[in-house]
Parts: C-alpha cells; structure tokens; sequence
C-alpha cells in the first residue's frame, strides 16, 4: 500500500459573527489534519493557521474557536497554505470530513482565485452516520461521538481537536461498516 491509500481527516474553522451580515464570506483562519493510514492507525497530526484576507477574527469567532487575530496575523495566507497542505498530500489522499468542509475550501479557493488542489474522494462523515443510524437529521460532531460511546476530547472548535475526534469516529464507522459487509456476506 502507498500512502495514497491513507486518509487525511480535516477540520476546518472560519471567521465568524455573533450576528451574521448579509453577504458575509467566512474564511479559513485554522486547519487541523489527523492523516491515519489504510488500517486507521495515526500516521501523523498537524494544525495550521490561515491569514484571513478579507475578515478580521471578530471577539465572537476568538471565543468560539480560541483563535485570536495575532495567531494569524502571523499566519500565512490560503494560497500559501495550500501549497503546504499539497506537500501533505491534499491532492491524492482520501479525505475525511464532518460535514461540507470540503466546499469551504473549494467555494473560498474559487473566490480568491487559488486552484483547488483538493482529492476529488471525499467522505462526508455525517453522511456515514446518517446512514447508519437510519436517519436525514443533522446533529453535531460532538453528539455523533456519544452515540458511538466516544467520549469527545478537547474543546470543541478547535480544528486540531474536532479533527481529531472525527478521526475516532472514521475508526469506528469504518469498523461498523466493515461488519455490516461481512454479515451480509455470509
């Protein structure tokens, strides 16, 4: 097996108001990776930070996510981060998210101008549970976990952290899934 065959689990957290105006394009101001290879063991971890450059990091989003405006005052810009995030493998791994992060990167990579270097096999992990569970309702990453008797770790909205805790839940869905496979095959 290459290290295609791995999967990058990615969370993403955006600027933010506590009242949203009209016409308001969030951005991308943290990244948080948890790469884990073909079995589900962790391979590696990475959280970065993202310049925003049309918003500020307002007190609300500092409050939600724990970012402030110095850590990405300092940061690089998304078309930088892209790069890196190309050298990470963004482009031929599989990728994991909860939930539509995926069209964040593409809807804000778009605006901006910036190729979409992303891998075109992307797993909606709240799709997965969804199905699973035999239900359309949208619930919370932190919530999906309890129902699995995960226990969540961290703070929530935190990129690192929420990526993290969603690649425990790939581990076990995965797992579930595979047993579901293998009863029907019998």
């Amino acid at each position: 097996m290459t290290n295609k065959d791995n999967y990058l689990v990615i969370d993403l957290e955006m600027t933010c108001e506590e009242t949203t105006p009209k016409g308001y394009v969030p951005e991308i101001i943290q990244i948080g990776i948890v790469e884990l290879n073909a079995q589900g063991s962790l391979v590696s971890e990475k959280m970065l930070f993202v310049k925003p450059t049309i918003n500020q990091v307002s007190a609300f989003c500092t409050k939600l996510t724990g970012v402030t405006p110095k850590q990405v005052k300092s940061a690089s810009p998304l078309v930088m981060v892209m790069n890196t995030l190309v050298k990470y493998g963004i482009k031929n791994k599989k990728l994991v998210f909860w939930g539509v992060d995926n069209l964040q990167f593409q809807n804000e990579c778009e605006l901006k101008g910036i190729d979409v270097p992303i891998s075109t096999s992307i797993i909606n992990l709240s799709l997965v549970h969804s199905a699973l569970m035999g239900t359309n309702q949208k619930i919370k990453l932190n919530d999906a976990l309890k129902q699995w008797g995960i226990t969540p770790e961290g703070k929530a909205h935190d990129a690192l952290v929420d990526a993290k805790n969603t690649a425990k839940l790939f581990t076990k869905l995965i797992g579930v899934a595979n047993n579901i496979n293998k009863q029907q095959g019998e």
